[in-house]
């Protein structure tokens, strides 16, 4: 999820004990995606790939790539009707 989103999305390494980051969750950290977060991260990386510059199409290229990845490890959550039928 790192590579997908802005590193401010995240704690700073100073919250990343156990206890710290169980506190930030019970005071509403998120711990998952809405999908309106990954429709975010789709238009953001978009934007990055349209930008005339070889670095940025590069980035967008990875970016993309690892948000395919992310929603195909997380299918099932946010494509309920893909459940494989029993």
């Amino acid at each position: 999820m790192v590579s997908l989103m802005d590193s401010d999305s995240f704690p700073d390494e100073f919250f990343l004990s156990p206890e710290l980051l169980l506190s930030l969750r019970q005071l509403g950290m998120q711990s998952s995606l809405s999908w309106e977060v990954v429709l975010e991260c789709a238009r953001s990386i978009e934007a990055e790939g349209t930008q005339h510059n070889e670095e940025c199409g590069r980035l967008a290229k990875g970016r993309g790539q690892e948000l395919l990845v992310f929603l195909d490890m997380n299918k099932e959550s946010y494509f309920p009707e893909m459940k494989k039928k029993r």
